[in-house]
């Protein structure tokens, strides 16, 4: 009798290399010291002079969840979709903590403790020339919070506007911590992911309590 031997194991999980720039809203400069860490791998690092922070060996095609510290600036919160490729992460522009009360106190709208916020963004791909898509309306589900209030084409939020402006952005807030979705509306085609879970029509993502969540998409001029 003659007995066979059979090798089994399991293939090794696909990760890749995920990181990105950090810069200052205000002035666009490079922010070093920031804190940013993979949440799910309960991983830290800090950004160095010039302003980027890097991870190896993250899972390939996994959603994951960065946040983001640093003295004066508001805290943040990036959700990723890894691909099966090296990722460079979008830009983040953080807003200072002065920049962020300026704005609550446009809005009019007390913030309520232990809740978050949502910062979207519609981009047309061109970086730097300051326009984006307008006309496009957005709606959270489940219901909460309140907005979404838009931003004018100087990026300050308007209670008026009931659609993106050429600024292509907006915010939400006192958002419960929790996982949603903002749906867009009136987007043209070939839009794609930049900051988010799942599609650009319906892109998923988490709140975290006094963070402010960056959400974005883009579609690229003349597509």
């Amino acid at each position: 009798m003659i007995g066979l031997i059979i090798a089994s194991g399991c293939a090794p999980e696909a990760t890749v290399s995920v990181g990105g720039p950090i810069n200052d809203l205000g002035n666009s400069e490079p922010l070093a010291g920031v804190e940013v860490c993979w949440v799910d791998a309960d991983q830290c690092t800090q950004t160095g002079v010039d302003g980027r922070y890097r991870f190896e060996d993250v899972p390939a095609g996994s959603e994951m969840t960065l946040t983001i510290d640093a003295p004066g600036y508001a805290a943040g919160l990036v959700p990723v979709g890894v691909g099966t490729n090296e990722l460079e992460v979008a830009p983040l522009a953080l807003g200072s903590t002065l920049l962020m009360e300026l704005q609550a106190g446009l809005l009019g709208v007390p913030s309520i403790p232990g809740t978050g916020q949502l910062v979207f963004g519609v981009s047309n791909g061109i970086p730097g020339d300051g326009i984006n898509v307008p006309e496009i309306s957005a709606s959270l589900t489940p219901v909460a919070g309140e907005g979404p209030f838009y931003t004018t084409p100087a990026g300050l939020p308007n209670t008026e506007l009931e659609a993106t402006s050429a600024h292509g952005g907006g915010v939400l807030v006192n958002i419960p911590p929790g996982r949603y979705t903002l749906d867009h509306v009136g987007l043209p085609p070939g839009c794609t992911m930049v900051l988010g879970w799942g599609q650009p029509s319906a892109v998923d993502f988490e709140v975290q309590a006094d963070r402010a969540t960056y959400i974005r998409i883009e579609c690229m001029a003349g597509s």
